[in-house]
């Protein structure tokens, strides 16, 4: 963009000023302005304040050496103020972006307004909402588009009402570049880099205009890389001393020069991708992300989908496959709700056993529960629950998001989801299952006998463990080493000891009842024995030789019974398993998946340990958990567990589990394979060509999205607002570049 200040054609030369401005990664910076009426303009139509308040600041500065005050307070306290540098208070919440348009504005600059509203609203996910007596009360902080000397807005927001200037002459274009520092963004020229991409020719530039040049070094953030194309970028004759005050023009002698030949700069009409990426870092908070995305096979068809919530908007959007293309559509709002992106807690499941999963929320501010099903193209939402006791029938468990634990899982029956949740104050369990028209709750058993706290950081898990096609909770406890088995036998969840990993005595085994009779009997020649031996210590001389022989006759027969026991025995005793294996406290920090990894009809425990590289697989056995060693990684390098990430599914479509990881150090994908005796590992994709550092933050999905035979690997970069998909073709991980999360 040129000098939008003056673009209007009037020949005038402002009066330039110095004065000190204050920021959150600053104290103090001194700056140059131009006074434009009643206003301090840096860089030609960047907002700083009013003049009063900047010399009021700078004063201040001069007499205290302190650079953090608010200029706006009579009273001079100490308060972050600043107009032009980083910070989440400088960003619109949520996204949300209220506006509204000064009647008194010209025809001509009420329809650039309204033109660059539609422009951000089409090409961002910020929510530009207009602003009106009804709901004024709950947009404080808004922008203005009013009549002004030139064009001109603050960067970012500041609290209150802002104006965003447009003069006679500011058009659409100029609109849309000043909402972006309505919105936070600085003149692209101002970057750090900037010298490594343009040259400005100091000697070509109006007298007194110099400062519109300066770089944010540090009051700014630098994103992505540079962009000529940005709508934010001066053009090549900015405030070229060729052209008339307050004008742009066909310059020879140009202010800024593309280190790049052929570079087009300032010539652009609306946000360039640049300009949108940045836009997406600044408000990254309603990118999707795993907080916001949900995966699941929501329509039915069999493959696992995506649904996310966009919180500026308080939209949803649906994504599923079609011909290798990822495509949106809008199918609901929950504006009616307020905003849902709150905290309050979200799961995904199939509530109801239609075949499809659906949504479950619950919301603390008054213990209302919903279901969201996708109906006909559009997400439908029913209330299924109190837990206040505010719907006849409900419970009232009072307020159960204070940090109590959720699962959920099909515990009670196959086919359905359900959700558990235990109670640290009284030790029940709960267990909530749709019943075709509301989500009832059952009483699922009590631990106290295990002792109170049993939420007291000891790991769960969640996962079909003994094959019996409901999901089953398996505990650890670190104190003692035990793992507990929690199995829902149609009315409780029942409790068994199945496992000790810390190297306790493995209790004996179950003496065998077919051996019952033997044992009985040789009771019973041992109590006769007793009894003679009982009898023969007060006997007389002459009774004693008949005593004998009748004890040595009954020991006979207790000899030949006591044999007959032990082959019994023996033969009806099965095979003892080995020694528990002495772990140690392996709830250490190091990782545990859960997966069907050696065996397809049950989930099983897989955990590494960085201290020796081993990886260590439990599966239960019918009566306990069995531990086997699962292979080794040492030559990756110890330490594997150092934050590189790991997901779990069967990408090679076997039927089986695989471990899949990402080492960030040399882009390099490993895939872990069960071969029925430990995890063999392949190296099944390098992606250093979507740049290090792929673990940087963006979100991962795993699920069957485009295909119903193996687990697929999704990714959205915010860079660039790509989604990539990774497939195992069998030796590698494919990646195709599926679509963006752009609606």
């Amino acid at each position: 963009m040129s000098n939008d200040v003056f673009a209007t054609g009037q020949e005038v030369k402002p009066e330039v000023r110095t004065g000190y401005i204050a920021g959150e990664t600053f104290d103090a910076k001194l700056v140059r302005y131009s006074v434009v009426g009643d206003l301090a303009i840096f860089e030609g139509d960047i907002i700083l304040g009013t003049v009063e308040e900047v010399e009021r600041f700078t004063k201040l500065v001069d007499e205290k050496d302190i650079a953090r005050f608010d200029p706006t307070a009579e009273s001079g306290e100490i308060k972050p103020e600043g107009v032009v540098i980083p910070g989440s208070r400088f960003r619109w919440r949520d996204g949300v972006v209220p506006f509204q348009i000064d009647p008194n504005l010209p025809a001509a600059q009420a329809t650039a307004a309204n033109n660059a509203v539609t422009h951000w609203r089409n090409n961002t996910r910020l929510n530009l909402v207009q602003r009106n007596a009804a709901n004024a009360a709950q947009f404080p902080d808004f922008i203005e588009f009013v009549r002004g000397d030139g064009c001109s807005s603050p960067v970012g927001r500041q609290g209150g009402r802002q104006t965003l200037n447009l003069a006679a002459g500011c058009g659409t274009t100029q609109a849309i570049h000043e909402m972006g520092h309505a919105v936070g963004l600085w003149h692209e020229q101002s970057r750090e880099d900037r010298d490594s991409f343009v040259t400005i020719n100091w000697q070509n530039i109006q007298d007194g205009r110099e400062h519109n040049f300066n770089q944010h070094i540090s009051d700014g953030d630098d994103v992505g890389p540079y962009d000529y194309a940005s709508l934010m970028h001066y053009d090549r004759c900015a405030f070229s001393d060729d052209c008339p005050a307050g004008q742009s023009c066909n310059c020879t002698r140009e202010t800024i020069t593309p280190t790049q030949a052929g570079a087009v700069i300032g010539t652009g009409t609306g946000l360039s991708a640049g300009d949108r990426h940045a836009v997406r870092y600044m408000y990254s908070n309603i990118e999707p992300a795993l907080t916001n995305t949900y995966v699941g096979n929501f329509s039915g068809g069999g493959k696992v989908e995506l649904l996310y919530y966009l919180r500026s908007r308080m939209t949803w959007y649906h994504g599923t496959w079609n011909s290798g293309n990822l495509l949106w559509s809008q199918v609901g709002d929950t504006s009616g709700f307020g905003q849902i992106g709150d905290g309050c807690p979200f799961w995904v499941g199939d509530f109801n056993a239609d075949g499809k999963a659906e949504v479950l929320f619950y919301y603390p501010g008054d213990g209302n529960w919903w279901l969201g099903r996708l109906v006909s193209g559009q997400l439908q939402w029913s209330l299924i629950c109190n837990t206040r006791g505010q719907i006849a029938g409900d419970p009232n468990f009072g307020q159960v998001w204070d940090g109590r634990p959720f699962w959920v899982g099909s515990f009670s029956q196959t086919g359905r989801s359900e959700i558990l949740f235990y109670y640290p104050g009284d030790d029940n369990w709960w267990l909530g299952s749709w019943n075709g028209a509301r989500l009832a709750w059952s009483l699922a058993g009590n631990t106290a006998g295990f002792g109170h706290g049993i939420n007291d950081g000891r790991p769960f898990w969640i996962g079909d463990f003994n094959g019996d096609g409901r999901d089953d909770v398996l505990f650890y406890f670190p104190g003692d080493g035990n793992w507990w088995l929690g199995a829902h036998n149609g009315g409780t969840l029942q409790w068994s000891f199945v496992s000790n990993t810390s190297g306790a005595q493995r209790p004996p085994p179950p003496f065998p009842a077919q051996c019952q009779g033997l044992l009985n009997e040789l009771n019973d020649l041992q109590a006769q024995i007793a009894a003679l031996q009982a009898e023969l210590s007060t006997a007389g001389p002459t009774e004693k030789p008949a005593i004998v022989r009748q004890i040595r006759a009954l020991q006979s027969q207790a000899n030949t019974v006591q044999q007959n026991l032990n082959t019994c025995i023996a033969q009806n005793t099965p095979p003892q398993p080995p020694p528990w294996p002495n772990f140690g406290q392996i709830w250490d920090g190091r990782p545990f998946w859960i997966g069907r990894f050696s065996r397809a009809d049950r989930a099983e425990v897989l955990f590494y340990n960085p201290g020796d590289g081993n990886w260590q697989l439990g599966s239960y056995n019918g009566s306990e958990l069995r531990w086997s060693f699962a292979g080794n990684t040492e030559g990756f390098g110890h330490g594997i567990n150092d934050g590189r990430p790991f997901w779990i599914g069967d990408f090679n479509g076997d039927g089986r589990d695989d471990v899949l990881f990402y080492f960030p150090g040399d882009g390099n994908w490993w895939l872990g394979v069960h071969n029925g005796s430990q995890l063999q590992w392949s190296c099944v994709s390098n992606t250093e060509g979507f740049g290090h550092g792929i673990n940087d933050g963006r979100p991962f999905w795993i699920g069957r999205f485009s295909r119903a035979d193996k687990a697929q690997v999704l990714f959205y970069f915010s860079g660039d607002g790509f989604c990539w998909l990774a497939t195992h073709n069998g030796s590698q991980l494919a990646w195709t570049y599926e679509a963006t999360f752009e609606f």
